[in-house]
């Protein structure tokens, strides 16, 4: 069963009726639809102290993947998409 967000004593998704689960712990809730709300969103980083905009984008995935790839022995590997891997 799906469990819903609740605050004010509405969904955040919108969804009407008497035998929806729902719950004011973010923790706890489910439904895809909730979770993508602002009211979500604002509970979440006040439950957190930060928000999901402070954090840095950084590329160290694609450098660490590099590194991964260039160690492994053979040309015989997947996938294929960076520099000086040319075989498969």
């Amino acid at each position: 069963m799906v469990t819903h967000f609740k605050i004010s004593g509405h969904l955040a998704c919108g969804r009407e009726g008497k035998k929806l689960q729902a719950t004011t712990d973010s923790g706890r809730v489910t439904c895809r639809n909730c979770r993508h709300t602002e009211a979500f969103a604002t509970e979440r980083e006040s439950m957190e102290g930060t928000s999901p905009a402070d954090a840095p984008l950084t590329g160290e995935w694609r450098n660490n993947w590099r590194n991964k790839l260039a160690g492994m022995p053979g040309q015989n590997r997947l996938p294929r998409g960076f520099p000086g891997q040319f075989f498969v």
